[in-house]
């Protein structure tokens, strides 16, 4: 389970060297520390009443330091003293900064006069649908809340406002869904609540097992349910090893020159830094197991490409390579039990048909803003937030894309390579499994695409001779065995070790250069044939390479 001692990132401020939640606000350039405790050390406990080492302590640290909560005094917290309805209904308000000026004009129910202190928290609160009173045209604001009645109304804010963490929640039948040993206890209306809630990590059970759904809810549990949903809604920076995937750009933003642009490099470089590296090794023979798994022929490959359903064939092509590789030991660590088709793999059966269905979901189901999310060009001017500076939303072609909804820092392929695989480290936390695996292969395609030539650099033209669309289908048509990699040695170091920002850089930079050959497929198919190829080899690398990253972020690269 994902807990806020895993979000902390190591932050210093002249001399001083504390852990923190590291919160980047694109949209507003902003970044915000929440200090938190380490496996090392604790935050002292805000509250005379709270012992550092209490388990609710960092939660109540986090939502004081917010300004979410107070103290029955200046000294005291009451951690057990349970909660009420309208003080929980203050919560939620509180994380959303609600400005109370609008609402409390009238009474809400019955039972809640205009002067009651939480009339204008329960006024919002009823419009936007999280508080519908227990019947009767009343609310009760004055009764303790029970916990499933406090998971639903945390539910319906998620609902509310879009929150990232419930979309697409789905479940199958060999992960489940979450399940309590008292679940019978639970009501049905609050059954939705509970199991979604659980799902991405924001509830658990005690030690037990037990959801203890009627129990009253107290301020300490408050303290950790609403701490948790607001990191999740957040997202903030998560650090592997000193490696940011960040929210975005707090480190590790710049564009490094010297990565992409320098030819003349060392044999070390090359290794770590697979710039413009051709793998070594004879073309594979296909038989075994995988193959028939990935629904290869060893007769009639399938060809590879970057258009539509081709982003299946990259990436099991991809897992075919990680799996060659662990198997010849050219993986970082030797991975036991990689593939397979029980669940008890790490990348089992029904784990690669969700990677493979999510790798070809985007260009089904993201395409808005004419397909924007699909580019990004590594040169544009983006601020440490990654905000293009002094730019409307630019993309393919340098068109302009607007729209009330439309955030430049948003809607490009490494913001959507970066979010994509940051749902799937929670989930996977979460044991969501399901879905986990379906973000990651849209990760998968997000990086692909900036691997591709013509996404690099942000041309469309479909209708034309050099049109990106046009392109990956001549791609897709005239394949070649060379276009197959055979190992994928020396991406893993770059894609572990990286940001994903610099990653992206990168891969867009190499892939932007080749552009003109790529698009000169017409008048000069030899040329486009051969930058087509590195492009393709370094794609099915770098795919490889974050296939292996995500066993490692999520605990399994032995």
């Amino acid at each position: 389970m994902l807990s806020p001692t895993n979000l902390f990132a190591t932050v210093f401020e002249g001399n001083t060297k504390s852990n923190a939640i590291v919160i980047v606000d694109e949209e507003n350039n902003t970044i915000e520390y929440i200090y938190t405790q380490s496996e090392d050390e604790v935050v002292e406990g805000v509250f005379e009443d709270i012992p550092d080492n209490a388990w609710y302590n960092e939660f109540v640290s986090i939502l004081k330091q917010i300004n979410v909560v107070d103290g029955v005094s200046e000294s005291e917290f009451a951690p057990n003293r349970e909660i009420t309805r309208s003080e929980f209904v203050k919560l939620i308000a509180a994380i959303e900064k609600v400005e109370l000026s609008s609402y409390g004009s009238i009474s809400t129910f019955s039972d809640v006069s205009l002067g009651d202190w939480y009339n204008e928290y329960l006024s919002w609160a009823v419009e936007v649908g999280i508080a519908e009173g227990v019947g009767n045209d009343k609310f009760l604001g004055q009764n303790y809340i029970s916990r499933e009645e406090a998971i639903v109304m945390l539910y319906r804010y998620a609902l509310s406002h879009g929150n990232g963490i419930i979309y697409s929640q789905r479940y199958n039948s060999q992960y489940g869904k979450p399940s309590f040993y008292d679940e019978n206890e639970i009501s049905q209306w609050a059954e939705d609540g509970v199991v979604f809630l659980a799902t991405v990590g924001v509830i658990s059970g005690d030690e037990n097992g037990m959801l203890h759904p009627l129990a009253n809810l107290t301020r300490s549990e408050a303290a950790k349910m609403i701490a948790t949903y607001y990191l999740f809604d957040k997202k903030p920076t998560l650090i592997n090893d000193d490696v940011a995937l960040s929210y975005y750009g707090s480190l590790d933003y710049e564009y490094e020159v010297a990565l992409v642009e320098n030819t003349d490099i060392s044999e070390e470089d090359v290794n770590f830094y697979d710039g413009i590296m051709m793998a070594e090794g004879e073309p594979y023979t296909m038989n075994g197991t995988l193959e028939l798994l990935l629904g290869f022929d060893g007769n009639n490959r399938i060809s590879p490409s970057w258009c539509g359903e081709q982003h299946r064939n990259l990436t099991n092509y991809a897992l075919y390579i990680l799996s060659e590789d662990n198997i010849n030991n050219k993986t970082p660590k030797k991975i036991t039990m990689l593939t397979g088709s029980t669940s008890n793999y790490k990348y089992s059966e029904a784990a690669i048909a969700y990677i493979a269905e999510g790798s070809v979901d985007p260009d089904k189901n993201e395409t808005d803003y004419s397909m924007a999310r699909h580019y990004y060009h590594y040169s544009y001017d983006y601020n440490a937030y990654g905000v293009p500076i002094d730019r409307e939303g630019y993309s393919k072609d340098n068109s302009i894309v607007s729209g009330a909804d439309y955030k430049p820092w948003k809607h490009n392929a490494r913001w959507m390579f970066n979010d994509h695989y940051y749902n799937a480290r929670i989930a996977f936390e979460a044991g969501n499994y399901e879905y986990a695996y379906k973000e990651l292969g849209k990760s998968i395609h997000y990086l692909e695409d900036t691997n591709a030539p013509h996404h690099a650099a942000l041309i469309d033209n479909a209708s034309s001779n050099n049109g990106h669309m046009n392109y990956e289908n001549w791609v897709k048509n005239n394949w070649y065995a060379s276009y197959w990699e055979t190992s994928a040695a020396g991406s893993y170091p770059f894609m572990i070790n990286s940001s994903f920002l610099k990653i992206s850089n990168n891969f867009s930079k190499l892939a932007c250069d080749s552009y003109s050959d790529c698009a000169a497929y017409v008048s000069y198919p030899a040329t486009a044939r051969s930058a087509t190829e590195i492009n393709l080899k370094r794609t099915q690398r770098a795919v490889a390479g974050l296939l292996y990253r995500y066993l490692k972020d999520t605990g399994r690269d032995h």
